[in-house]
């Protein structure tokens, strides 16, 4: 079943019922990626899917709590803090940074936890500020990052849009803008 959480509202209750249904189908595995997904096959797990392991990909976060052994994949995670100072190292001109992405929540966790590290790196003498633009409308976030000096100015690709990976969405950006652009997704296997 195909679980869309980011380019609609929410997990409908339907949906979640049709989930439900599949348990007791023989499923071999659950594939699920990013966060919602994650969390709802979790939720479910013990009383639905208890035997069927679940592989997971581009989830944001620990897993601390995971009492699964049979639950294992790649989160999604990186050093904000270490990108920061990098880019005020690498790019002394830069005065923005603009955090770019839909109406996610992907993009609105990960505008909030750069600001926590910009806010843990002040001491450093951090030479920008930080925007967030997040609009669902790519051709309506072009032109609002088209307001900002190209010289000054870097853009930060807060996850994907639409329908273009971060990859896409990363090159886009940066060919309609003209600045230096970043996607900061890395991967580490954890759970193993």
């Amino acid at each position: 079943e195909y679980l869309d959480a980011y380019r609609t509202d929410s997990v409908s209750d339907h949906k979640i019922e049709l989930i439900k249904s599949y348990s007791d189908k023989k499923l071999s595995c659950i594939v699920v990626t990013d966060n919602a997904a994650f969390d709802l096959i979790l939720s479910l797990k013990d009383e639905y899917f208890k035997d069927v392991p679940v592989l997971f990909a581009g989830v944001n976060g620990g897993l601390e709590d995971i009492r699964y052994d049979d639950v294992r994949g790649i989160l999604q995670n990186v050093s904000y803090k270490d990108y920061l100072l990098w880019l005020n190292k690498a790019f002394p001109d830069v005065e923005n940074l603009l955090v770019c992405g839909s109406k996610t929540a992907t993009t609105q966790g990960t505008y909030e936890q750069i600001l926590e590290a910009f806010e843990e790196s002040k001491e450093e003498n951090l030479h920008y500020n930080i925007q967030l633009i997040e609009i669902s409308d790519y051709y309506m976030q072009v032109e609002m990052i088209g307001e900002y000096d190209p010289k000054t100015t870097a853009v930060y690709v807060a996850g994907s849009f639409g329908v273009l990976n971060h990859d896409q969405y990363t090159d886009m950006l940066s060919s309609n803008s003209g600045m230096p652009t970043f996607c900061g997704v890395s991967t580490s296997i954890k759970n193993e």
